[in-house]
């Protein structure tokens, strides 16, 4: 197989998983912890800054994340980059190519 372009991968990333737990009431708390070690990403914006700055924060901003298979990555999970946190609302949809992997971000949390 291609090795993966590790190089063009600028950015890095903390994996976060749910944890569910009962609060005193009896209710179900989610948490979400880091996953460590962090992993090194690329991060392409899709939702572009200017029309965020134009609306609001009302504009959901979204992103695609490229990273190694070395990662599992589910879209139950969320992803922490630069102090932002995403909630991951696809991985692999079209994946063609094997040599990383596609995973959509958006932080309508």
């Amino acid at each position: 197989g291609m090795k993966t372009p590790t190089h063009l991968f600028n950015a890095t990333a903390t994996l976060m998983r749910a944890t569910t737990s009962q609060d005193r009431q009896g209710g179900v708390m989610v948490t979400y912890t880091a996953v460590s070690p962090t992993f090194k990403c690329r991060v392409v914006t899709v939702a572009s800054s200017e029309e965020r700055a134009m609306h609001g924060d009302d504009v959901t901003y979204s992103a695609t994340m490229f990273c190694g298979f070395d990662v599992s990555i589910s879209d139950k999970d969320r992803i922490t980059i630069a102090g932002t946190t995403y909630k991951v609302s696809g991985v692999n949809n079209n994946q063609n190519a094997a040599i990383f992997q596609t995973v959509e971000l958006t932080d309508s949390l």
